[in-house]
């Protein structure tokens, strides 16, 4: 909206001060006064009104207009001529005017005054009397009428807003996309475990802020998180959680990278397994080797000869390894059950990253073989429909989806800025 204030603002100065020409006006003021004929009663009011109502429309004929060009020597058409022009009779008075306007003040001026004399002698030939007299000739204009810069900026400031705001509710209301976690639980009909604000920064420093910065607002988040997370199944104990998305760039590895380093914390030992063959991005964020992984134990390869332990952390993590040409087989295959059952044997807390689910069917295919699945939207970024449309290929293979992460929450909607300030004062 600001940029459409100074767009509109600083065109109608530009245009007023330097492209619009000044139109500069002089006026001439004629009044009718009692003339030697007895019979003419100038005293009766009506009488007074529709005569100089009947002298203002003789002013403006082309009659008089053709013999002022003629006497000026006016290279102008009568069209020209009569849009100068303008003939008034003042309210309530005696009174006519003559107002002229052009970008020569000079011309102005001499239009106006020959106009009233000419005028006057067509008056007098035309009723023989002379009751009709020059009140004010009309003086040079020092300033010009036209452009008034001040009021064009003032109205294209006003115009400005008035367009910025009918702009942004006009997004506002076109606009599909989640906004936060109130979204979520009234169209999804999901439970909001955590919601992450975006904050930005370096971009290395935040894909592992509850390492690199423990006390910031999105480490709090992510701690938030793991404790709606223990809590959301008290019934069935939750090991193995796939992390998926609706769509690709919504945050989901950075979370779940977060999410994992905030588990080790709480002296849980913990496994993180990149089963994302699409796009892989764990072993980016731990600045890790992707020589092997997954894909290789599900060769035969153990586990001990590929996992990374991250040092003074109760954290492993096993990459990717080489994508294959069918990752959907693969995941979903009984290997790849088997290795998850073999890694439980060993952790307390698996977490498995996959590609979005609206995008392929490898999430869908992983939710089958895992205790929970947190599903990741970003606020501002994914789309209502988009997010649906996840939810629903979840719901056909009966995942059991224990709730939402809400990320990039912007905390400068008002209604999210209380939830968070409590941390931002630290």
């Amino acid at each position: 909206m600001t940029l459409i204030v100074l767009i509109t603002t600083i065109t109608a100065s530009v245009v007023s001060f330097f492209f619009l020409d000044k139109v500069y006006e002089a006026s001439t003021k004629l009044v009718l006064v009692k003339g030697g004929d007895k019979d003419i009663q100038y005293n009766d009011v009506l009488l007074n009104q529709r005569l100089v109502k009947t002298y203002s429309e003789i002013a403006s004929s082309r009659t008089i207009a053709d013999e002022v060009i003629r006497n000026l020597n006016l290279n102008m058409s009568y069209g020209e001529f009569s849009g100068k022009v303008q003939v008034t009779s003042i309210r309530d008075t005696e009174v006519i005017e003559i107002k002229v306007q052009d970008t020569n003040p000079q011309l102005a001026a001499r239009i106006a005054n020959e106009l009233s004399e000419v005028f006057i002698r067509r008056i007098h030939e035309f009723i023989k009397k002379e009751n009709v007299q020059i009140l004010d000739y009309a003086v040079i204009p020092t300033n010009p009428i036209k452009p008034r810069p001040m009021l064009n900026i003032t109205i294209a400031f006003v115009l400005g807003v008035m367009i910025g705001v009918g702009l942004v509710f006009l997004l506002e209301y076109l606009d599909n996309s989640v906004k936060g976690p109130d979204d979520v639980e009234k169209r999804l009909n999901l439970p909001v475990l955590g919601a992450v604000p975006l904050m930005e920064g370096n971009e290395n420093q935040l894909k592992l802020i509850t390492m690199k910065d423990p006390k910031s607002p999105i480490s709090e988040a992510y701690r938030m998180l793991r404790t709606n997370i223990q809590f959301s199944n008290l019934d069935n104990e939750l090991k193995t959680i796939l992390v998926t998305s609706s769509g690709p760039a919504e945050g989901k590895s950075t979370s779940i990278s977060n999410l994992a380093v905030t588990m080790v914390n709480m002296g849980h030992k913990v496994l993180l397994i990149d089963a994302d063959l699409r796009k892989p991005q764990i072993h980016k964020i731990f600045n890790l080797d992707n020589d092997a992984g997954m894909t290789n134990i599900l060769m035969g390869e153990k586990i001990e000869n590929v996992v990374h332990s991250i040092s003074g952390m109760k954290l492993d993590i096993i990459t990717t390894g080489p994508i294959p040409p069918n990752p959907s087989e693969i995941l979903g295959s009984k290997a790849m059950k088997n290795f998850i059952e073999q890694c439980k044997e060993k952790y307390d807390i698996i977490l498995i990253d996959s590609p979005p689910v609206a995008v392929v069917t490898d999430a869908a295919v992983l939710s089958k073989i895992t205790d929970g699945t947190l599903f990741v939207v970003a606020a501002g970024q994914t789309t209502m429909d988009i997010a649906m449309k996840a939810k629903d290929m979840l719901d056909k293979v009966q995942a059991k989806v224990i709730g939402v992460l809400v990320n990039k929450v912007n905390i400068e909607r008002k209604k999210y800025q209380y939830y968070y300030s409590y941390y931002l004062e630290d």
